[in-house]
């Protein structure tokens, strides 16, 4: 093994303990600092809370509070001298003419204005950046081809007093389009009156959104900031070194927080028309090929169905868009590719995400259903030497194509099973299997690796779905050639919509990683585990017994 990959080990388990450290002090050090100084008076700050916005701020204030606004909120008053919030409802409006007469103090996700200045105080760094779109119903096929005049005669909801709404009619008046305008308090409310068919359109940013909205046109985007009433400097000094000290421990704080929380986010999960179209021509149905005997992942079951994690795709796309999934188990990833080709099956799971290897096999791949983390299961002491002679199957989740491009300088030798991998790592022709973290408990109950090393690897891959996408030749004449093309166009759109969108992608596919609680590698054993650096676990006494055999 390469000394790049050592000090890569080395490095990954440095920073994961150092950044461990750093939330564990940045925790606890502001306790004693201010709760425990007895001369520290407590500040009750009065932050605006905003009704109707899901996933920024969810909840009634006295009741259970969330959303990705709150938890930045939570995190600021980490780093504030004894700051104690207390919330006050209300619509933007409301807030904020409380918050220029003094009787609010603090309202996060503000944009800057001249104007506004003159009024407050905002910190020193933006919160972040929110972008404007003008959001339609996925049905809307004249929108969705980009071309703002066909929003000419329609009517558009907007929020008052607001940046989206000053930025996106600025837009509109520059596309020279004439429309009419129809007012509403509170995101929710907007995108209940285009749910509802009283506006054809509405002006919003993209901290909220809805599953039955797409956003069709971008109109702009700004910063925003915390502000407080000019009388209270004392709370934007605290505001601004709190900000300072998150960005410190985690620059891309307010990214993640607001993933969290992205299905509110991440626009339409409804389908198109396209879509539907697709559908309509193939039955409401998806035919789904995977690899069976691959659990907890996935495998085919005594009454020939899917069992696994990954049948809670099949679920999903049956409750939420009433489509008909039709399974079909493969034994290897040549004859589930050949399937594909020829179109017997529509996509294919799971799969290792790699975008060359897609483009030099024809395929699309989904985003990733998963990230899993990688275990060696070795036969000597030597980690780095073991890594160099690798074994894998035709069906493994971590192919010969994923065990190259992680491990270029490794001899990788694809044998036609899973016995006949183990029994050339037994018999000393393969020193290393690679596999997920979280089947070595499966491959555990099969084979028996007590007398092998079972060491957990800094490296991961991505599992991805994949759909077949090489042009098709015309057969016959162009017209039939021009519907082949278009049955796999409108195919490979349904699956990108799909199973990329917030339909599949937020529908907690337990992609399980076993034993994240440390940042040591681990060596298993069946039924438990133990950290690398407590040593191996002793021998066991039947010196007899040959290492890896299967259990019978």
């Amino acid at each position: 093994m390469r000394a790049a990959v050592v000090l890569r080990s080395v490095i990954y388990r440095t920073l994961a303990v150092a950044l461990a450290a750093l939330a564990v002090l940045s925790t606890i050090m502001p306790a004693p600092a201010f709760a425990a100084d007895s001369d520290q008076s407590v500040k009750t700050v009065r932050v605006g809370w905003l009704v109707n916005n899901e996933g920024f701020q969810d909840g009634t204030p006295g009741e259970r509070l969330s959303g990705w606004g709150y938890e930045y909120l939570q995190t600021l008053s980490y780093y504030t001298p004894g700051w104690r919030y207390e919330y006050v409802s209300g619509t933007f409006t409301e807030l904020m003419d409380m918050l220029e007469a003094g009787e609010i103090d603090l309202m996060p996700n503000i944009s800057y204005s001249e104007e506004r200045a003159q009024k407050l105080l905002f910190s020193s760094n933006p919160e972040g950046t929110e972008r404007y779109y003008i959001y339609a119903k996925p049905d809307r096929d004249d929108l969705a081809k980009g071309d703002p005049q066909a929003l000419q005669g329609l009517t558009i909801g907007y929020n008052p007093d607001v940046m989206q709404t000053f930025v996106g009619q600025q837009w509109l008046t520059n596309e020279g389009i004439t429309c009419t305008y129809r007012e509403y308090d509170g995101g929710s409310v907007l995108f209940d009156a285009l749910a509802n068919d009283e506006v054809d359109a509405v002006i919003m940013n993209d901290t909220i959104s809805s599953p039955d909205a797409s956003p069709m046109f971008y109109v702009g985007s700004s910063d925003y900031y915390f502000a407080v009433p000019k009388s209270r400097p004392d709370l934007m000094n605290d505001i601004n070194a709190a900000m300072t000290s998150i960005a410190r421990v985690n620059p891309r704080y307010i990214d993640e927080v607001k993933s969290n929380y992205s299905a509110q986010n991440s626009g339409s999960s409804s389908l198109n028309g396209p879509e539907r179209s697709w559908l309509k021509a193939n039955n409401n149905t998806i035919t789904l090929g995977y690899i069976t005997g691959k659990l907890p992942y996935c495998n085919e079951d005594e009454g020939s169905k899917i069992e696994g994690s990954l049948a809670s795709l099949a679920t999903t796309l049956h409750d939420k868009f009433g489509i008909t999934v039709k399974t079909v188990a493969f034994d290897s990833y040549k004859m589930m590719s050949k399937a594909l080709s020829k179109e017997s099956i529509d996509v294919a799971l799971p799969v290792y995400r790699d975008y060359w290897f897609a483009e030099q096999t024809g395929v699309v791949q989904s985003i990733s259903l998963g990230t899993i983390s990688l275990t060696a299961i070795h036969t000597g002491s030597n980690l780095n030497k073991d890594l160099q002679n690798i074994a894998c199957t035709k069906s493994s989740f971590v192919n010969k194509n994923a065990l190259e491009s992680l491990f270029p300088a490794a001899t990788v030798t694809e044998y036609q099973s899973d016995d006949e991998a183990f029994d050339a790592l037994r018999k000393g022709t393969a020193h290393c299997i690679v596999a997920p973290s979280s089947r070595v408990k499966t491959i555990g109950d099969r084979y028996d690796l007590e007398d092998c090393e079972t060491t957990e690897l800094p490296d991961t891959c991505e599992l991805s779905v994949l759909d077949f996408a090489r042009k098709t030749r015309a057969v016959g004449n162009h017209q039939q050639g021009h519907h082949q093309c278009r049955r796999i166009a409108l195919r490979k759109q349904f699956l990108l919509h799909v199973v990329h969108g917030p339909g599949i992608q937020h529908a907690s596919i337990p992609l399980s990683q076993p034993h994240r609680h440390c940042s040591y590698p681990h060596r298993y054993v069946v039924g438990r585990h133990r950290p690398a650096h407590l040593g191996a676990r002793a021998r066991s006494n039947r010196a007899q017994k040959s290492r890896c055999c299967q259990r019978r």
